[in-house]
């Protein structure tokens, strides 16, 4: 590096190029430009003639200055000039570069990239030899070596942070005995090895940590508690009192990603800990794919929830017939449905069902002898989970009394223990608290809760290890013991309230969530050999990839921790990977954590090693600047070019047209948002919309339903256009408060929560053009969440309102054998976006009589209205291109329900066009005979 004064230069040697400039004048200077010939035959007539001025034959020496200029700007910004350059210091060995790359730096990566480059390209004008690692970066060579120049500045300025953790074995690829200098850009989390690392590179020189206080805040894995589910949040370097809001992700309905929930997370003075509480209906809770906090975008940020927010299924069998209704209170499996209600989904059937269904509990009630042992045994083994309660069934089998019966998780005494009887209390006994690591470990039994009678467990050693709730006498209450890769967990009472008040108490449903929980695979549960496939992928800025492409990765590797080849997100067993019984298994996901094991903890820097304040150079590359400034030069050249040699006039000529060609909008771009409206109706207008099929849309005020809803019926008639012979004009928006309803045979009316309230003028209108054979098309587009007339939606609200003041006859759901139904394609069901949800139309007259309106009579037929949710408008709408401008499901699955809303659009327009034609089908054998005279 040459420094001359406050400038230096990193390729000096490229300045002896500007030696060539005076041959480069010179050149210029021998060479005229190019005359401009003009063929005209009457300049024989100036043949003889001497010119009365001079032009020069040589280029103007402004014109040469400026090209020249032009090229030292190119020469000296090669060159790599830097203003006021570092000076050198003390340390002139070399200098190494540290990056975790984690994803806690995301927030302030470009500050940290640029920390690193400038370190190295210090150090290089220097002449120190430089290297640079990122930890999450897989290096293929086999050592780090040091090297001259910008090679090491150049890597870190490509570098990329990654979810997974640092890679620490990789500072051992560095020179044995060489000494240097370290800067390590650290990451505010501390990750395992780290300390360690740092104090190792302090043994070879000096070590600066820089960045590894920054503020960071995470989020943990959500645990839920019935319909409420709890996410730990936070953070590090930080003691203000902060809010943040944490956002509850998933599907709808119809398939869409989109915000469900949110939910705000208080850090009071000093707090590192809070939490963000849901509360979520279950359905909302089984669509929920992802936690994130508001605002930030790194992996720390999100917490992926795979399945383990789902319903658990519970198979529930009696053996036996179920009580009535009048003695439902003693029935074996009241109190037990009762405690899983609201947080499971309950099977019931024959066992050989629910062993075909493969739940993830399987629940039986007092029974001596279970039916088909050993399928249950073998799902048992394969990791299901049987709980079971004793009774006098049990307490009196044979079986139970010996070590012929495996799904027992002890050996059972003779008899029972009933207070008053041989073997009983004086008085019902309570319980004794939980023991620390039991299923059971922090609920606490109410001193209300007594045990009258119970079956007696065989005593021996392996009892103790067995019990997982006592009596305070230290009999055993709940048993359980591990079968293969499942358990069996034995309750010594009954499953009501005939032996003791336990399943009267709210510790009962606590006790029964435990156990159902438990039933969820964990990764620890499984062979270290067993393979995952990995479903997607989470990144460091927290976006979400599919893993298709990812080989099998075992257990054990994720197991000990987030690596390049196993990275956090969503991974499921591999069917087969684990041996017999492994289809038991198949089901289970696995959200991986990008978090450290145990948790986030601040940097804790040791001995030897420093903080710094990071790293603040003046320097000011000026390549950048002279190479805008040689552009600028050589554009100034071609105007000049153009001015002396008269073609200057074209150009201008031509601007206007270049102009034209950038202003003008490209493919329709800016018109899609303006929604044609009728404006008014004169009596041009009003001869257009006789003469031609025209669908109107009220115009709600939201311009982007309203642009939805015209697209979606664009794309309507193209369908129209392609399949039949309806040949429909461009459809129009209305104002119901001026406009004239009769031309349109079809209203489309997109339901939004904050429509206005009708005038009295547009009720009079609606209801006249109800009256006169029109249809309105209203659609909530809300999926038929809340059904018709629940109000539970603010579109099903909206609709309510709009509907009280309109003339509108009894409804029902579309019978199967309606003439929409049939009308052009044979369908049952009318999906649009959404699926499922019913459509409502008129009400046969059998059950319309007592309306008194008779649209049936007066509309040929014709329902007045159609109501659903189903956002028909949204599957039709196309773009100016005709392609789909909205997703509708996934994959296969999703062109067919495309294709089936077009057929249900087709459906509709011939069934407002037609009127009952197609129910007069049954006179088509005369109507052909009549053709055949």
């Amino acid at each position: 590096m040459l420094t001359i004064g406050a400038f230096a230069f990193t390729a000096p040697w490229l300045l002896l190029v500007a030696a060539a400039l005076p041959v480069l004048w010179i050149l210029l200077r021998a060479i005229p430009p190019a005359a401009v010939r003009h063929r005209f035959p009457g300049v024989a007539l100036l043949l003889g003639l001497k010119d009365q001025e001079a032009e020069t034959a040589t280029t103007p020496w402004w014109l040469l200055l400026l090209r020249c200029l032009a090229v030292l700007a190119l020469i000296v910004g090669f060159a790599g000039p830097i203003f006021n350059p570092a000076k050198g210091g003390g340390d002139r060995g070399p200098l190494l570069v540290v990056m975790d790359g984690t994803w806690a730096e995301v927030p302030d990566w470009d500050a940290r990239r640029d920390q690193a480059q400038t370190a190295l390209q210090a150090a290089a004008r220097q002449g120190r030899v430089t290297a640079f690692v990122s930890l999450t970066d897989p290096l293929d060579d086999a050592t780090i070596a040091f090297q001259p120049g910008l090679g090491a500045a150049t890597r870190a300025g490509g570098t990329r942070p990654a979810a997974w953790e640092p890679d620490y074995d990789l500072l051992t690829r560095l020179p044995q005995g060489a000494e240097f200098s370290t800067l390590w850009i650290a990451s505010p989390v501390a990750w395992p090895g780290q300390s360690a690392a740092m104090a190792q590179l302090a043994d070879r020189g000096d070590v600066t940590v820089v960045g590894h206080t920054a503020p960071v805040i995470t989020l943990g894995q959500p645990q839920r508690d019935g319909g409420q589910v709890t996410v730990p949040v936070q953070r590090l370097n930080a003691d203000a009192p902060a809010t943040v809001s944490v956002t509850a992700t998933g599907t709808t309905p119809g398939g869409d990603v989109q915000v469900l929930a949110q939910a705000d997370a208080v850090f009071a003075q000093s707090d590192a800990r809070t939490t963000a509480t849901f509360d979520l209906p279950a359905e909302v809770l089984a669509r929920l794919t992802r936690f994130d906090i508001a605002g930030l975008r790194h992996a720390g940020a999100v917490a992926l929830t795979g399945d383990s927010l789902h319903r658990q299924e519970v198979a529930i069998f009696t053996g036996a017939a179920q009580a009535g209704e009048g003695a439902a209170l003693l029935a074996q499996d009241h109190y037990v449905r009762q405690a899983l209600v609201e947080d499971t989904d309950l099977l019931t059937g024959t066992l050989q069902d629910m062993l075909q269904a493969n739940p993830d509990v399987i629940l039986m009630t007092d029974m001596a002898d279970v039916p088909s042992p050993v399928d249950v045994v073998e799902w048992v083994l394969a990791g299901g989970r049987l709980v079971r309660f004793a009774g006098p069934q049990l307490a009196a089998a044979e079986a139970a009394r010996s070590d012929d019966d495996p799904l027992l998780p002890v050996r059972l005494r003779a008899g029972g223990r009933t207070l008053g009887g041989a073997m009983s209390w004086g008085a019902p006994k309570r319980l004794r608290a939980f023991a620390p690591g039991t299923p059971f470990d922090g609920l606490t039994p109410p001193a209300e809760v007594t045990i009258t009678s119970q079956v007696l467990a065989e005593p021996g050693p392996d009892l103790p290890q067995a019990v997982i709730a006592e009596l305070e006498d230290g009999t055993p209450l709940v048993t359980q013991a591990d079968v293969g890769d499942g358990t069996i967990t034995l309750f010594h009472v009954t499953a009501n309230a005939q032996w003791s008040n336990l399943p009267l108490s709210g510790l009962f449903v606590d006790m029964m969530d435990r156990l159902t929980l438990q039933s969820r695979a964990g990764l620890d549960t499984l062979p270290a050999e067993a393979l995952l496939q990995v479903q997607s992928v989470l990144a460091a800025d927290g976006s979400v990839s599919p893993g298709d492409d990812r080989a099998a990765v075992p257990v054990a590797a994720v197991l000990a921790g987030t690596t390049v080849q196993a990275p956090p997100g969503i991974y499921a067993l591999d069917d087969g990977a684990v041996g017999d019984g492994a289809s038991q298994r198949g089901g289970d996901v696995f959200p991986i954590s990008p978090l450290p094991q145990g948790g986030i903890a601040p940097v804790a820097l040791p001995a030897g090693v420093v903080a710094g304040a990071g790293v603040d150079s003046t320097a000011v590359p000026l390549m950048p600047y002279l190479l805008m400034l040689a552009l600028a030069l050589l554009a100034v050249d071609v105007v000049a070019t153009l001015l002396l040699t008269g073609r200057v006039g074209r150009a201008v000529r031509a601007m206007p047209i270049v102009l034209a060609a950038f202003l003008l909008p490209q493919g329709g771009q800016g018109q899609e948002a303006q929604v044609p409206q009728t404006q008014s109706t004169d009596d041009a207008a009003a001869i257009a919309f006789s003469t031609e099929v025209v669908f109107a849309h009220v115009i709600t005020g939201d311009a982007r339903v309203d642009g939805a809803t015209l697209a979606g019926l664009r794309g309507l008639s193209d369908i129209l256009f392609q399949r039949t012979s309806v040949e429909p004009a461009t459809p129009v928006g209305i104002d119901l408060a001026r406009d004239e309803l009769a031309f349109f045979p079809l209203i489309y009316w997109p339901v939004t929560p904050d429509f206005p309230t009708l005038s009295d003028g547009a009720v009079n209108r609606l209801n006249r053009y109800l009256r006169s054979g029109g249809m309105i098309v209203f659609d909530t587009r809300d999926g038929n969440v809340a059904g018709l007339g629940q109000g539970l939606t603010p579109e099903g609200r909206a609709l309510q309102r709009i509907a009280r003041r309109l003339e509108l006859p009894r409804l029902e759901p579309v019978p199967q054998d309606h003439v929409l139904s049939r009308s052009f394609y044979l369908m049952q069901d009318f999906p649009g976006r959404h699926m499922g949800g019913r459509v409502w139309v008129e009400a046969a007259p059998n059950t319309a009589q007592a309306d008194g309106i008779g649209f049936r009579n007066t509309n040929d037929g014709v329902s007045p209205i159609i109501i659903g949710g189903n956002d028909w408008a949204g599957a039709w709408a196309t773009d100016e291109f005709g392609a789909p401008m909205f997703p509708v499901g996934r994959g296969f699955q999703g062109d067919r329900q495309r294709e089936l809303a077009a057929r249900f659009g087709v459906n509709l327009v011939m069934y407002v066009l037609t009127g009952n034609y197609k129910s007069d089908q049954v006179h088509a054998t005369d109507i052909l005979e009549r053709m055949g005279q």
